[in-house]
């Protein structure tokens, strides 16, 4: 596909094709590359992953991409704590109707904007920084040729957005995904890249419990991994806990233990939730098909339930030491908070 560079800007706000991959708030600018419907449907993730078959692309400035991004599209949102099958519930709802924007990057941009909008520092103002979620917002609800139901599954550190999101857009609605705190503690303690991942993550988290009026934010430098998966999960779950109680029945919160003993039934739950209109069978057959034995970030290798049982189960055993440290950590911060504690609770 060839566009024209004159094109790339009138056609943006009404084309689904064009897509606002990656935003440089550093430079004021955006880059937009064209995706065809397949190209979404593949992609696990909207970022760089999805330009391995370098896709057409331009940069232009952000205020044109702005003044250029006119759509009214409301999306609906999958919100999670990470590790606990939104790509997986995402790709299945893809087959009932849906059509999936897996984890785009300006989301995250913005959610690792939002914490510092009080400060003076700050690239975005407050008003500017709620138009360009409005903006964005718009963008993600323009609906392919199929006339799939845009829903954008976040990143799991994106949670802090989801009140925001959601006040854009009346028919908008949301999942939000989760696990009990030690399942997911022994889920994410399995992983290889754990060390990393929450680490690369904690200063955003922590900035959002601050922001919060939580006192006495642990410092970042005296945390380890398992403290950092605590944090990972208070902070997620609680943005969720907080969702449901402002936006009531617009949200539906899903546990994926209890999604994978009863896939169907929650499964139709879920495209209930949505609007989607599928039937029984539909449901079934998405549930049979091969997308529920593969791992579905990366759908070459596979990942069945009782592989996954399997995982967690030896995980409890060779880091139950690291598992009662991270729910100690939790309980610890969780006690010194009343936010914290009339939210979420001793665990």
């Amino acid at each position: 596909m060839s566009i024209p560079p004159d094109q790339w800007l009138p056609r943006f706000g009404s084309e689904f094709q064009i897509c606002l991959q990656q935003m440089d708030i550093a430079t004021n600018r955006g880059l937009l590359v064209w995706l065809d419907e397949n190209a979404y449907r593949n992609a696990s993730f909207l970022d760089q992953r999805a330009l391995a078959h370098n896709p057409p692309g331009q940069w232009f400035g952000l205020d044109d991409i702005w003044r250029a991004a006119n759509g009214t599209g409301a999306p609906h949102y999958i919100f999670h704590i990470g590790h606990c099958g939104s790509t997986l519930i995402s790709r299945l709802l893809d087959s009932l109707g849906a059509f999936g924007l897996r984890e785009p990057l300006p989301l995250r941009t913005m959610a690792e904007a939002a914490p510092m909008l009080d400060e003076a520092w700050s690239l975005f103002s407050p008003t500017s920084f709620e138009d360009g979620l409005a903006r964005l917002n718009a963008l993600w609800g323009r609906k392919p040729a199929s006339g799939a139901l845009p829903i954008v599954k976040a990143t799991s550190s994106c949670s802090g957005l989801s009140a925001p999101l959601l006040a854009l857009s009346p028919q908008s609605r949301a999942l939000t995904l989760g696990l009990d705190l030690e399942r997911y503690l022994a889920t994410v303690l399995a992983g290889q890249y754990a060390p990393f991942e929450f680490r690369a993550a904690a200063a955003l988290r922590l900035q959002r419990l601050a922001r919060l009026g939580i006192e006495e934010v642990p410092n970042a430098h005296e945390m380890d991994t398992p403290d950092f998966a605590a944090l990972a999960w208070i902070t997620e779950t609680l943005a969720a806990r907080q969702l449901a109680q402002v936006q009531g029945d617009r949200v539906l919160h899903v546990d994926f233990d209890a999604f994978l003993q009863a896939p169907g039934e929650q499964l139709g739950a879920i495209a209930r939730h949505f609007g989607l209109a599928a039937t029984d069978q539909e449901i079934q057959s998405a549930i049979s098909s091969p997308v529920m034995t593969r791992y579905s970030k990366a759908p070459e290798h596979g990942y069945s339930t009782d592989l996954r049982d399997q995982v967690v189960a030896r995980s409890m055993a060779e880091n139950s030491a690291a598992i009662r440290q991270g729910m100690a950590w939790a309980n610890y911060l969780i006690a010194r908070s009343t936010l914290l504690s009339e939210v979420l609770g001793t665990r």
